[in-house]
C-alpha cells in the first residue's frame, strides 16, 4: 500500500490524484490525513462548492446545446436537488437555487453568447491522467478542465478555468491566475497534447453578492513558461515522495508527528475539520458529524497498528 492506492480510492466528483489531492496536503498535511488516509469527510459539504459544482455540470450542457440557456438552467437545478442533502441549511440550499439560475443568466449574456462565434469548442470536461516520475513508478496526475476551445482567429488552444464567487470579481480571477490549478492544466495539456500550441488558461468569474450580479472573462489569458511547468512538475514528484514516506513511516511514528496541523490554513478561511483535528480518532469510529468512505473498511488492519503512542507519558491507544 502506497500513496498511489490511496489517490485512488477517491470515487466522487473531484478527480482523483488531482490539484485537490496535492493542494490539500501542501496546505495542510493533518487534513489531508483525515480525509485520505482515515476516509473522513464531513456529513455536510461547504455551500460554495456545492454552488460551484452544480455551475459546472449546468455549464458542460450549455456548450453541449450551443448555448441553450433554459437547458443549461435546467440541468443547474438538477444538479444542485441532487446535492440537496449535502446542504447544512435548508435556507442556504433555497438561495443557491435561486441565485444560480441569474448567475448563469449574466454567464450567458457576458461570456457564453459569443464564445461560438470566436471559438471551435473542442472539449468539455475531458479528463487527462498524466504519468510523471521516473519512468518505472506509477505516479500520475489527473486534470479535467471545465473546456477547452481552439481560436477561430489564430488556431492557438485554450484551456478554460471557471470561477463562481461572492467576494470580488476581480479578486477571484487574480486568485485563479496565480494559482496552481491553471499551471496544471498548461502543464497536463502541453504534456497530453503536444500537437497543440496553447493561448494561455482562459479565467472566466461568475460573481454574485446580495443583487449584485455579474460574470466576466480576464482580459488576459493566464501563462506559465516553460521553466514555470518543470518547477511545477517537480514539485508533484516531490509531494509524492514526501507522503510516501511519511506513510511508511507510519508502522513507526505517531500520525499526528509525521502529519502537523498547518493552523494558517484554517485560521484563513475555517475548517470543516477542525472539529476532529485535535481529538482522538478511532480506527472504526465515525465522529459525529462526518462519514467514513467505504474504502476505509479494506484498510482498517493497517491502521490499527499505526495509530497508538506514547509521547512524554501522553498515550494514545487506538484499540
Amino acid at each position: 500500500m502506497g500513496v498511489y492506492d490511496l489517490k485512488t480510492q477517491e470515487r466522487r466528483r473531484e478527480s482523483p490524484a488531482g490539484m485537490h489531492f496535492y493542494g490539500l496536503y501542501r496546505d495542510c498535511p493533518r487534513k489531508w490525513f483525515l480525509k485520505y488516509v482515515l476516509g473522513l469527510r464531513p456529513r455536510y459539504t461547504s455551500p460554495a462548492f456545492l454552488l460551484g459544482g452544480a455551475m459546472h455540470d449546468a455549464l458542460q450542457v450549455y456548450y453541449e446545446d450551443k448555448a441553450n440557456l433554459i437547458h443549461a438552467q435546467k440541468a443547474f437545478r438538477d444538479a444542485l436537488n441532487d446535492r440537496r442533502d449535502q446542504y447544512q441549511e435548508l435556507s442556504k440550499f433555497t438561495e443557491d437555487f435561486n441565485r444560480g439560475v441569474v448567475m448563469l443568466e449574466k454567464f450567458h449574456e457576458r461570456i457564453g453568447s459569443n464564445d461560438f462565434n470566436d471559438y471551435e469548442i473542442v472539449e468539455l470536461e475531458h479528463e487527462y491522467q498524466i504519468p510523471f516520475g521516473p519512468e518505472d513508478s506509477r505516479f500520475m496526475f489527473t486534470i479535467r478542465p471545465d473546456r477547452i476551445f481552439r481560436s477561430k482567429r489564430d488556431g492557438l488552444y485554450y484551456p478554460i478555468e471557471t470561477k463562481t464567487t461572492s467576494y470580488s470579481l476581480d479578486s477571484a480571477g487574480v486568485a485563479a491566475e496565480r494559482g496552481d490549478q491553471v499551471t496544471g492544466y498548461l502543464w497536463g495539456v502541453s504534456k497530453m497534447r503536444p500537437e497543440w500550441k496553447l493561448g494561455g488558461c482562459n479565467i472566466d468569474v461568475i460573481y454574485n453578492k446580495k443583487s449584485v450580479f455579474d460574470a466576466k472573462r480576464m482580459a488576459t489569458p493566464a501563462m506559465r513558461s516553460k521553466y514555470e511547468l518543470q518547477v511545477f512538475e517537480m514539485g508533484l514528484y516531490s509531494t509524492v515522495a514526501e507522503v510516501t514516506q511519511k506513510w511508511l513511516g507510519l508502522e513507526k511514528y505517531p500520525w499526528p508527528l509525521l502529519f502537523p496541523q498547518h493552523r494558517s490554513a484554517c485560521s484563513h478561511w475555517g475548517c470543516e475539520y477542525l472539529g476532529v483535528c485535535f481529538s482522538p480518532v478511532r480506527d472504526g469510529e465515525t465522529p459525529p458529524g462526518f462519514i467514513r468512505d467505504e474504502w476505509k473498511a479494506e484498510m482498517s488492519e493497517a491502521f490499527k497498528k499505526t495509530q497508538s503512542f506514547d509521547i512524554g507519558g501522553v498515550k494514545y491507544e487506538a484499540r
